[in-house]
């Protein structure tokens, strides 16, 4: 009778282990809502606890952000910045007002944000806006030229002979 208890016992801890490796490896897919998402952590945390695990619910709420997409880095960032402590129902709920604000999955929202790649496109984007900016400083103020206002002096002294 030991035996099989020992046997059995190697077996829970084989598929607790199976069970917990399950949701720390979970990776929410872009095009996934987040409800189907959590639904699918929520199994794996039941998984894990009909096995015996323990999981407390700050772990809960740390795995699941942890498994979103970038799509929601600026609700993580929020989260862990402003040291929220919500529930996981809470979470949930919180999760899909937001995944309705980005538009959700199906509208194309959920898509990384651009943080640039490799050739530099955030470079090149962050430099035209601030050459759109500078054409609009310069339509409002009525100085199509560029030019600072004391060189703006400058110049008008040189034309009128003033300064050489």
């Amino acid at each position: 009778m030991n035996q099989l208890t020992e046997l059995f016992g190697m077996a829970s801890i084989q598929a607790r282990f199976e069970a917990t490796k399950n949701f720390i490896d979970a990776r929410m897919k872009p095009h996934r809502s987040v409800c189907d998402h959590l639904l699918q952590m929520t199994s794996y945390f039941h998984e894990a606890k009909n096995h015996g695990a323990v999981i407390d619910q700050t772990t809960h709420v740390s795995l699941i952000l942890n498994s979103l997409t970038l799509a929601f880095l600026p609700f993580t960032s929020n989260y862990v910045m402003n040291k929220l402590e919500l529930d996981f129902y809470e979470l949930i709920n919180n999760l899909q007002t937001f995944e309705n604000l980005i538009g959700g999955p199906q509208k194309g929202g959920a898509k990384a944000p651009n943080f640039g790649t490799a050739n530099g496109t955030a470079k090149a984007e962050r430099e035209s806006q601030k050459e759109n900016a500078s054409i609009a400083m310069k339509r409002a103020t009525g100085n199509p030229n560029g030019l600072s206002f004391s060189q703006r002096n400058k110049l008008q002294l040189l034309k009128l002979g003033l300064l050489s």
